[in-house]
């Protein structure tokens, strides 16, 4: 029970030093950006603004006001490893939904990414299918701005420990 206690009191710690903190929403989004423009990609045109509805349409509507064009987007980003692939159900709402806010900052850039990517490939490959393309977009683009899918479970593990390691 005290261990159980201590857990819980970390996890509060650490979603109020990331979920919560608007420090960490401003650094998530504007890293994400200066990220894309240091791989010589505009952060600020019609990809970004695209990503955005995207996500704006996953997390803002209910699953009946869902476009659905929009939302085989984002199941595609998701298949290919571009957008967060969490199992886990919140228990709260209005967690659930700041969270998915928190993981949509991250999200966004690497979807405006792919999207660049793949036009770049589209142009120097256009005899390749475009399943294939698209692959190799999301293989570059992972590699370039990791998910947190792609944390090892030794890293993982270590955040179950009742003290250190606040990520």
């Amino acid at each position: 029970a005290f261990v159980s206690t201590l857990l819980t009191a970390k996890g509060f710690g650490q979603a109020f030093q990331t979920v919560y903190s608007v420090t960490t929403h401003a650094r998530n989004t504007i890293g994400g950006g200066l990220i894309m423009a240091s791989n010589g990609m505009n952060p600020f045109d019609k990809e970004t603004a695209n990503a955005f509805r995207t996500l704006k349409n996953e997390i803002a509507r209910s699953s009946l006001g869902k476009d659905k064009k929009l939302q085989q987007e984002y199941l595609k980003y998701r298949r290919l490893g571009l957008a967060y692939n969490s199992t886990k159900k919140l228990i709260k709402d209005t967690h659930s939904k700041i969270q998915d806010v928190y993981v949509a900052e991250d999200d966004l850039w690497r979807i405006a990414a792919f999207q660049k990517e793949l036009k770049t490939l589209q142009k120097a490959y256009p005899n390749k299918l475009i399943t294939d393309l698209e692959k190799e977009a999301a293989d570059i683009i992972r590699n370039t701005m990791p998910t947190y899918d792609m944390v090892p479970e030794g890293a993982k593990a270590l955040r179950r420990l009742p003290i250190g390691f606040i990520w």
